[in-house]
């Protein structure tokens, strides 16, 4: 389902990396890769328009590890089905989050004493993960980022949605990783 994959990096020793395991790399300049010189859309507008080469794009950063073949092939078929019809522009990954939240006067989602419900009753909110985001390339050059203002929310299982952020992040999605249940490889698909 996927034509080509392209890594994106200012790294000679990640496109090496690339090189080795028989993608194409795309060297970006230092200013597009060091979160501080260029915004954050104009990074996603650069690389869509000097490193994708496709009309669509499925845009993976490595921050979420645990998602797979599987997941991204589910997101190519939710593109095709609900993007192409028209009805959304994009399709991002998400997880489910149902916290008890608070915000500087109080309970935001619950109601605290009476009113207050197990949390399995709270509202179903979504949290976007980095697992994918896919749109045409042509609409992420025009957007400067990687999804629309309708995009199709595709739910991750909980232990696929781990998005890295720093060392704890890391080491519980290692955990998942290397579980040893044969009924469920990497975590349970």
């Amino acid at each position: 389902m996927i034509g080509e994959i392209v890594v994106s990096s200012d790294s000679s020793e990640m496109l090496q990396m690339a090189c080795e395991e028989g993608v194409s790399i795309h060297k970006r300049p230092i200013e597009y890769a060091d979160e501080k010189t260029k915004s954050f859309g104009e990074v996603v507008s650069y690389c869509a328009e000097h490193g994708a080469r496709g009309e669509n794009v499925i845009w993976a950063p490595c921050v979420c590890p645990l998602c797979d073949e599987n997941d991204f092939a589910g997101a190519i078929r939710t593109y095709e089905e609900e993007v192409l019809s028209g009805e959304y522009d994009s399709v991002i990954s998400v997880k489910s989050f149902k916290e008890y939240l608070w915000d500087g006067r109080g309970p935001v989602n619950y109601k605290a004493g009476l009113g207050h419900v197990p949390s399995q009753q709270l509202p179903d909110w979504k949290v976007i993960v980095n697992g994918f985001y896919v749109a045409s390339r042509e609409d992420m050059v025009k957007w400067s980022y990687f999804f629309g203002h309708r995009p199709y929310m595709l739910t991750l299982p909980k232990h696929k949605a781990v998005d890295i952020d720093d060392q704890q992040d890391f080491a519980f999605a290692e955990f998942l990783y290397n579980r040893t249940d044969s009924s469920e490889p990497h975590g349970g698909e």
